[in-house]
This record gives C-alpha cells, structure tokens and sequence, in this order.
C-alpha cells in the first residue's frame, strides 16, 4: 500500500500543483486545503488514467464515501489486484 499511497500523493500534488502536500493513510480528505467535491471527481478521473481503468458505480460510490486516504487507497487496491 506504500506505493499506492506515493501514487496517489503524486496525483493530488499535481492536481493542486502543490509539491507540499504530504499524504498518511490517516489524512482527512478535508485537511487538504481547497478540497471539495469537484477535487474529488477530478483525482477520480487521474486515478482512472493512471492505472488504465474505470470504476464501477459501486467502487465511485465507495471513493466518494472515503473520508481518509486508506479508504480510498482499499478501494484502488482491490481494483488494481
């Protein structure tokens, strides 16, 4: 999980072209300054890029429902598996 969680740092540091941004498996979606829902549909977006698929109603529903970075990093795993 070491290496999704670098991944999706990367991501949600170029989507907020912030290089400062620093991801835990225990941050809060809302610690992260100007996060909000259209945030979140675009990092949804990269991360569907990134990995080459696209996720079902089911898992959107799961990411959306995330309120750390582990439950959103559960979700990425089992659809990268």
């Amino acid at each position: 999980m070491a290496d999704r969680l670098k991944e999706l740092e990367s991501l949600v540091r170029d989507n907020f072209d912030d290089e400062t941004i620093v991801l835990k498996e225990s941050t809060l979606f809302e610690e992260i300054e100007d996060w909000d829902s259209m945030e979140l549909v675009n990092i949804i977006t990269m991360i569907e890029e990134y990995y080459g698929f696209k996720f079902s109603v089911a898992e959107m529903t799961a990411i959306s429902s995330a309120k750390n970075v582990k439950e959103m990093l559960v979700v990425i795993d089992a659809k990268t598996e």
